[in-house]
């Protein structure tokens, strides 16, 4: 419509026409996605006369949508439409439940407190660490990828595997002027067959015995048994022979 007002200034009164001008919309829709994204836009305006109209979901990396909050929302919907007749402008948070995944632990021969761990995404998680008798853990391993403690970022479920490396053990041998046996190892590992030791030698001595891990009393039959771990030391025991004299 078109008004008419009589305006009076210093000089002459003269009539003043005013036309009244209507954007074609009359509300704004806002949108915080709050790190999400759409796959198209949500209607950004609209008017009291136009058809009812429902909100996009978005989607986002690691998190399930939750709902809307905000404009005529008591609480986080997940399906908000907004029905013709309405007016105001209007403003819609969306909100996130992070995702819950899970790893799977394949020790390979090793202990670990629990086969599975539940992580969220986007947060730290500190792998669980496994034990093995006779083996250095050196991580746990996705095919020829390491995974330590870090930030959860994938978007699927994992399974580790641990890889190790077997210890080898010293065998040290204090043999108080004797010669070793070549057959005595220097070495052992865990998986090693169980393992005896021979008799050294001492030119005028017998041998009586070794001592070893505290035993005072000397033993010829020692063994490092198979699935044994930890350096060894031995220590020789010696008797000297007594030399018979013959005299004419």
């Amino acid at each position: 419509d078109t008004y008419a007002y009589d305006v009076e200034s210093k000089d002459a009164t003269f009539t003043l026409s005013l036309k009244a001008k209507w954007s074609t919309k009359d509300y704004t829709v806002e949108y915080d996605l709050a790190g999400g994204f759409v796959q198209r836009n949500n209607i950004a305006e609209y008017d009291p006369e136009d058809e009812d109209f429902r909100l996009i979901n978005p989607d986002r990396t690691g998190y399930t949508f939750a709902g809307w909050t905000g404009t005529g929302l008591s609480e986080p919907t997940i399906e908000v439409t907004v029905p013709t007749g309405s007016y105001g402008n209007r403003i819609y948070t969306a909100t996130w439940t992070a995702n819950e995944y899970t790893v799977t632990y394949d020790a390979a021969g090793g202990t670990v407190s629990s086969e599975t761990q539940t992580v969220v995404y986007d947060t730290n998680i500190e792998y669980l660490i496994p034990e093995r008798i006779g083996y250095k853990f050196l991580g746990w391993y996705e095919n020829a990828t390491k995974h330590e403690n870090e930030t959860w970022t994938l978007t699927r479920d994992l399974t580790l595997v641990a890889k190790w490396e077997i210890f080898t053990y010293e065998i040290k041998y204090e043999l108080a002027g004797g010669t070793n046996h070549a057959e005595n190892p220097k070495s052992y590992k865990v998986d090693s067959a169980t393992i005896t030791l021979k008799d050294p030698m001492r030119t005028g001595y017998t041998f009586t015995g070794w001592t070893y891990e505290g035993q005072s009393i000397p033993s010829k039959s020692v063994s490092i048994e198979k699935g044994s771990i930890g350096n060894k030391t031995f220590t020789a025991n010696w008797s000297a022979n007594l030399n018979t004299v013959f005299f004419d």
